[in-house]
């Protein structure tokens, strides 16, 4: 037998997060799912890790976001489509205040997996990277992960 990991993940956006007119925001969910797709993930557990940002521009000096802490999510397990799975990506509503300006933000988020019911840390097996981008002092905004992404202006 022989045991193939997860690679990666893909996403596939389903939503809009909604925002206040006039905050920036262009959040989303998305739905999940494992790669590759021809191997079954559902005796596995799934997460993403730990990381901290980095932000330039108006993420870091009017947000303070630089060095922002992403949080361990619990472990949960895929369905028999290697999906089920929902993920939540991009600003909080109500949305970020202005004055706006060019800036980046970045998480480049660990994923890890392991067998299901097992203990411990996990094995790395991807880096999924959150990135926002504003272009400018209209509060123009592009928030992407794994292949899905929505842009918007408040």
């Amino acid at each position: 037998m022989t045991v193939v990991p997860p690679s990666s993940r893909a996403l596939t956006k389903n939503g809009d997060r909604a925002y206040t007119a006039g905050l920036a925001g262009s959040g989303f969910t998305a739905s999940v799912v494992i790669m590759p797709t021809q191997v079954s993930f559902t005796r596995t557990e799934l997460r993403e890790e730990t990381v901290s940002a980095v932000a330039t521009g108006y993420y870091d000096t009017a947000l303070s976001w630089n060095g922002l802490v992403h949080p361990t999510t619990p472990w949960l397990s895929p369905d028999a489509a290697n999906s089920g799975l929902v993920d939540t990506i991009g600003t909080g509503p109500p949305g970020a205040p202005g004055p706006f300006s060019p800036g980046t933000f970045l998480w480049a988020i660990p994923q890890s997996f392991r067998a299901a019911g097992s203990s411990g840390s996990g094995t790395v097996y991807s880096t999924a990277n959150h990135s926002q981008i504003m272009s400018g002092a209209t509060g123009a905004e592009t928030t992407s992960k794994e292949g899905a992404s929505r842009a918007r202006t408040p």
